[in-house]
């Protein structure tokens, strides 16, 4: 946790969560279930819920119109290895959503955080 918060801008009003995923499979369900949480706390700049999902057909759009000097937080489900399963892992890199199952969509965020929900087999 403490890698997290010191990733994030003094700013707090300026950060942005993209929760990426759908709420139509389960295993790519954790952005969603996270931005509706995120909602319900009472965060404002949340993109991507149950209600609203943040996916591969309205990405490009939905974080197009995020302002240019946001902090961007991506949020995704991702595949790893079998002893990864259950682990939510903090990356200080933009997120490459769809990688794990060769989508070539944009980068997104300036820090990540994943949740492993399943085994990448090549």
């Amino acid at each position: 946790m403490q890698k997290l918060i010191d990733l994030l801008p003094k700013d707090k009003d300026n950060i942005y969560f993209c929760c990426i995923g759908t709420d139509r499979s389960t295993g790519d369900s954790l952005g969603p279930l996270v931005g509706s949480g995120l909602e319900n706390l009472g965060f404002n700049h949340v993109i991507g819920t149950l209600r609203y999902p943040l996916h591969a057909v309205n990405l490009k759009e939905r974080v197009g119109a995020i302002p240019e000097d946001a902090f961007v937080i991506a949020i995704d489900s991702c595949l790893g290895g079998q002893e990864d399963i259950g682990h939510i892992k903090v990356k200080g890199k933009p997120l490459k959503p769809g990688a794990g199952v060769n989508k070539k969509l944009m980068a997104v965020g300036n820090i990540c955080i994943v949740g492993i929900v399943n085994v990448y087999i090549e």
